[in-house]
């Protein structure tokens, strides 16, 4: 007699226990862009080190290019779209070789322009294109014009430069940020 008490007394917990669960919150709270703005926080060091990567290796632009890659498919698994635009500079000698990498989603128009020596480049999505300058003074002014940006670098002839735009969405919501080293 004992033990069909504790059988009901056990149905009548498991029922109580089932029937208060649609009540509670989720276990867990979290915004929607919370973990994409601690990824972009991140990515301002990682571009930097992917660069650093390719110049060791002897290949910078494909550096840039697999990371940004690999950063797409990362995005793409959080249900996030990720889009960045990078200019990296590589000395020449008494010159510079620019190369602009467009990852935006559509082909940009962009404008390079150091001391009123103005280059237009239209750039596929997923593309990269180059320019060279020579010759060019030690310390010098490029000016970026991209997809309604506009970004002004003071660079060294003699050192290699990188500057990164992107930016991440989620849900509508964006987060944007800008890397120069």
């Amino acid at each position: 007699m004992k033990g069909q008490f504790f059988i009901i007394g056990a149905i009548i917990i498991c029922t109580l226990f089932f029937i208060a669960l649609p009540f509670s919150g989720p276990a867990v709270n979290q915004s929607s862009m919370e973990d994409i703005e601690h990824i972009s926080g991140n990515l301002n060091t990682e571009f930097v080190r992917a660069f650093n990567l390719g110049l060791a290796e002897d290949r910078p632009v494909s550096a840039l290019r697999e990371f940004t890659a690999f950063t797409r498919s990362v995005m793409t698994d959080k249900f996030a779209s990720f889009h960045s635009f990078w200019v990296i500079s590589e000395p020449t000698g008494t010159g510079i070789n620019i190369t602009v990498g467009n990852f935006m989603g559509d082909p940009v128009d962009v404008i390079l322009d150091i001391s009123g020596d103005t280059r237009n480049l239209n750039i596929p999505d997923s593309d990269n294109a180059s320019e060279i300058y020579d010759p060019l003074p030690q310390d010098f002014t490029l000016n970026v014009t991209f997809a309604q940006n506009r970004a002004v670098l003071g660079w060294a002839r003699d050192k290699n430069n990188i500057y990164v735009y992107y930016r991440t969405v989620r849900d509508g919501e964006s987060v944007v940020r800008e890397v120069e080293g």
